[in-house]
């Protein structure tokens, strides 16, 4: 059974289409075979995943509305290194289309067989894994979504203020879409584009470690993540980086909390201020993806 999986935000900028990429490139480096839906207008999925490859003749909103599933799909290919040519990795996209914000449109799609149909190809082409990017703010799209396609959702949640006052509405979003489809669970939430020398994103952090449905995984917000969608180059296709920086004892937890504490080098001490450190530790990019992936797979077998 393959797991689905709608990402989800009432704002964009939180990190979705960001998510979606590297996911699926760690996914892929595992040999899964992952197939991304692209539900949301602006087609940043689409247009990361399929940035070294041709878009096909149709979209994710002509097979909602019957047209076959193969005229709609094509291959992302990831570059695994520098100049490397762009290679397939088992990762397939439905890209976006601009009708899908058009609420009249969607509703004369039959959600019910779109369902239907889309479970037979995934179940045909042996995906794995599919990861949905969801609109900022589509009714008629969450509903057939939550409804007829996945099974799980999960929360990207950048740390402005933003994302907390609509933290309301997204929970409003999953209580409604149980309606449709009772068996519908949230995975959870983590921290994306997370800055941990900021004390903002460090006091949203502590807060959300009281809920259940928080994942204490914290997405950096780092050049490699940025530039990786850049280059078609998933996060996991990087090498890793031993950085040595002098920090504080709070600057060493948040090594050790995002897991890319090495160990302590030196300690310098003085009598008018608190020791600082230099600490040897890893570019926690990589990491945080790898650990993401892994809280995600642990979550849904508990909910299986």
């Amino acid at each position: 059974m393959a797991n689905k999986i709608a990402f989800i935000n009432g704002k964009g900028g939180c990190g979705k289409t960001t998510s979606i990429f590297h996911i699926s490139g760690i996914l892929s480096t595992r040999d899964k075979r992952v197939l991304a839906i692209d539900f949301d207008k602006q087609r940043n999925t689409s247009d990361s995943l399929l940035m070294n490859s041709e878009f096909p003749d149709s979209t994710v909103f002509d097979v909602m509305n019957g047209q076959p599933f193969e005229k709609a799909t094509a291959r992302a290919l990831f570059q695994s290194r520098g100049k490397a040519n762009p290679k397939y990795y088992g990762t397939d996209c439905l890209p976006a289309d601009i009708r899908l914000e058009d609420e009249s449109l969607l509703a004369d799609v039959d959600a019910a067989h779109f369902g239907d149909m889309l479970d037979e190809f995934i179940e045909g082409q042996g995906y794995e894994w599919v990861l949905v990017d969801m609109p900022p703010s589509n009714r008629s799209l969450n509903d057939i979504c939550f409804a007829n396609v996945v099974d799980y959702l999960i929360v990207p949640f950048s740390s402005d203020v933003f994302s907390v006052s609509g933290y309301g509405d997204i929970m409003e979003t999953v209580q409604r879409a149980r309606a449709l489809n009772p068996s519908l669970n949230i995975l959870g939430i983590y921290l994306s584009r997370y800055m941990a020398n900021c004390g903002v994103d460090r006091y949203i952090r502590e807060q959300l470690l009281n809920y259940d449905t928080f994942i204490d995984v914290q997405i950096p917000h780092a050049a490699d993540i940025r530039e990786g969608i850049f280059y078609g180059r998933p996060i996991n296709y990087y090498k890793e980086r031993v950085i040595q920086s002098w920090v504080s004892e709070n600057g060493m937890n948040n090594f050790k909390n995002d897991g890319s504490f090495i160990e302590v080098m030196k300690t310098k001490r003085s009598l008018s201020s608190p020791p600082k450190y230099l600490v040897k530790h890893i570019q926690p990019s990589i990491h945080a993806y790898e650990r993401l992936v892994s809280e995600i797979k642990a979550r849904i077998r508990s909910l299986r």
